[in-house]
Parts: C-alpha cells; structure tokens; sequence
C-alpha cells in the first residue's frame, strides 16, 4: 500500500483541473484551425503532369543512430503521407518514435523544396522501364543503419554542419542574372 502525500494529491487534482480548463479554453478555436487549414489555398501547379517523381535522401541521428536513406517520391501521388511512410519505414526498422517525426518532416520539407523548384528542373527522373534495380543500384537505395560511438557521432554531425555552411557558401556566392 503507497501512502500519497497530501501535497501529491493536491498537484495531481492541480493538474487535472488545469487541463480540463485548457481543453476547454483551447476547443472553440480547435474547428476555427481546422477551417481555416480546409480553406488554405494549395498549389495546384502539378495538378496536370502524372509521373513527378523526386529523390528523398534522409541523413537522421537520434541518440547514436544513424539512419541514411534515399528513395524516390512520388508528388503527384495525393495519398502518399510523409508521417505513414515514416510510421512504416520505422516499423520496419525496429526504430524508435523520435526517428519517426524527424523523418516526416525531412520529407515535408525536401517535399517543399521540389514543389516550388520542379517547375524549373531540367531533368526529370527517367522513366521506369523494369521496376528492380539491379544490385549495385540496390546498395545504394537501401536503408543504411549505424550504431557510432558518442566521437563518431560528434564527428559525424561536425561534417555535416561543415558541409552545410560550405553549401550555403556555395549558393550565395552563385552569380545572379
């Protein structure tokens, strides 16, 4: 038998309170959001083409794992869910919740990106003639899982912050027409 405190049982019908107070503050804006999101004007330039898929590449660390990942993404495809397929993938995996949110918004956002650039890309991927690839294509477009040291991983993330301020070096020091 546990003895509660009578300072225990005070912050629990605390915290209680507070949140019944908070949901019901906070449910007359919940449907406002959710119109205001329905109502929220989409970009509607891809509507016409069929095949407009783009290349995802994942390079996630949660705790010492690290996850690289590249695939291709259909963005005409209106069922595709960045959060489902990284449910999935990390179920298949046998990976933690973290990766999962960390690899729906790489999607969500390299998703953006090829939205606003696709119009302007010059080479689209190549039409899917055998739908295998073939081993040495396989290597490279399998998930790559590691378990690194805490230096490795430090070292790891080190490179890659180099390699990011080295790219945005790179895009604005590229001329302007």
């Amino acid at each position: 038998m546990s003895r509660r405190s009578p300072q225990s049982s005070l912050l629990k019908s605390f915290a209680m309170t507070w949140t019944c107070l908070l949901f019901h503050l906070c449910q007359p804006f919940l449907s406002l959001y959710a119109n205001r999101l329905m109502l929220f004007p989409t970009d509607n330039l891809l509507d016409d083409q069929t095949d407009q898929r783009v290349i995802i590449k994942l390079n996630i660390h949660v705790g010492n794992i690290s996850l690289v990942d590249q695939f291709e993404w259909d963005m005409s495809e209106k069922e595709n869910s960045p959060e489902q397929f990284a449910l999935k993938l990390c179920s298949e995996l046998g990976l933690g919740g973290e990766f999962v949110t960390a690899i729906a918004y790489s999607i969500r956002g390299q998703l953006s990106w090829h939205q606003r650039t696709y119009a302007f890309s010059e080479a689209p991927l190549p039409t899917v003639e055998l739908p295998f690839r073939t081993q040495t294509e396989a290597d490279q477009w399998c998930p790559f899982l590691e378990t690194l040291t805490d230096a490795e991983m430090e070292k790891k993330i080190r490179d890659q912050d180099r390699n990011t301020r080295r790219m945005r070096r790179l895009a604005n020091t590229a001329p302007t027409w």
